[in-house]
């Protein structure tokens, strides 16, 4: 039904759980993909066997996809993302224009393990509110996508501002290939509380302007910041 001119309202809410309502791909297309003046839920299911067939598509890198020329409202929750051979990552989060005023993201409390990557953040300027929190991210393998990402990327030159506010929190990276939280060349971005370990690069914070504070890290190589917790 329509929410507001020319925006609508979809609920996907699983009775069942993951464990039982499952979305497969069959690893013969995209699982999802979220476009623009949609306030749009996704709960309790599992998306697995998504698979990328046009690599000239960038909404076909990602086992569910989220873009917005204009307004946005997404809550991805409570979801299990696992072996998708999406060439991108799990959950790609793309606004496409930086005229987009209202982009509002949270991913919070999934399950993502056995995929291209898990999460990625693309780094156009928007306005909006982005909040990845409490997901459990492992064993994910190395992205296509970006050189050097196994797990959570945000892409370069990302930027929070006053109209904006990108936070990563609570969230549990491990034993991802190559870098399992890489925020390299961000700004103002709040990114706390994380466990990162185990991974074959933890970190990358290089460059970073963010508040990049009170996270356990395993290995201290590749991060910059003070204030968190090595060992």
């Amino acid at each position: 039904h329509v929410d507001a001119p020319e925006r609508w309202r979809l609920e996907m809410v699983s009775e069942e759980g993951p464990e039982t309502t499952i979305i497969d791909g069959h690893g013969a297309a995209p699982c999802m993909t979220i476009v623009d003046n949609l306030t749009f839920t996704l709960e309790g299911f599992t998306l697995t066997n998504c698979a990328t067939i046009n690599t000239h598509l960038i909404n076909e890198f990602h086992a569910l996809y989220v873009q917005a020329y204009e307004h946005a409202d997404v809550t991805i929750a409570n979801n299990v993302f696992r072996d998708n051979p999406a060439i991108g990552a799990a959950i790609g989060i793309i606004p496409y224009f930086v005229n987009v005023t209202d982009f509002n993201v949270t991913i919070e409390n999934n399950r993502i393990y056995g995929n291209h990557g898990a999460i990625v953040l693309d780094g156009s300027p928007y306005g909006g509110h982005i909040l990845i929190a409490n997901n459990l991210i492992y064993d994910n393998w190395t992205s296509d996508r970006a050189a050097g990402f196994g797990a959570l990327y945000v892409a370069p030159n990302t930027g929070s501002a006053a109209d904006i506010s990108i936070v990563i929190v609570h969230n549990t990276i491990t034993n991802n290939a190559d870098t399992g939280l890489s925020v390299a060349q961000s700004s103002g971005l709040v990114v706390a509380n994380n466990i990162v370990f185990g991974n074959t690069r933890d970190i990358n914070d290089y460059y970073a302007t963010s508040a990049i504070d009170h996270n356990l890290v395993g290995d201290a190589t590749g991060l910059e910041a003070a204030n968190n917790l090595v060992g």
